[in-house]
């Protein structure tokens, strides 16, 4: 069994819950995942994006190939389930869209250029939903984090 149907057998103990493989990279999969997720619990009330990929280099050596794939990731994909759900929110008039960033979104970090930078535009992109989505009651949020360094001893 592997994490992913763990997770399941733990949350229908006490509720409901599915697994659907999605890569937010491609639409075909972001379709099929929303429209397992529609089928299984009706329509989507709320979404909660949390895609998330990273590459660690320095400024100077970071790879465009990872580079590229942190957006696509990170940002591209987010935007993409992000108004792939707006748009079966949008009929019903209502719901919520919660993107999640990083504390690297806000915070300098050395390292990982790409990762700070796609959570950094999910905040933009968050805010300009916000507005686009409010006349058909649907809310964008974003939800950021925040990195605690605990000394263990």
């Amino acid at each position: 069994m592997d994490r992913l149907e763990v997770l399941v057998a733990d949350i229908v103990a006490g509720g409901v819950a599915i697994a659907a493989y999605c890569d937010v990279t491609g639409h075909g999969s972001i379709q099929a995942a929303i429209k397992i997720a529609a089928d299984t619990h009706g329509p989507i009330d709320i979404l909660v994006n949390n895609a998330g990929n990273t590459s660690a280099a320095p400024v100077l050596e970071h790879d465009i190939f990872q580079w590229n794939k942190v957006i696509e990731t990170n940002l591209t994909g987010s935007w993409v389930v992000a108004q792939e759900v707006a748009k079966l929110m949008a009929p019903r008039g209502r719901g919520s869209i919660i993107n999640i960033a990083s504390a690297f979104a806000i915070r300098t970090y050395a390292r990982v250029s790409g990762y700070a930078g796609s959570k950094a535009a999910i905040i933009h992109l968050t805010r300009n939903m916000a507005i686009e989505l409010a006349p058909i009651r649907t809310r964008a949020r974003i939800m950021t984090g925040e990195l605690m360094v605990i000394d263990g001893g």
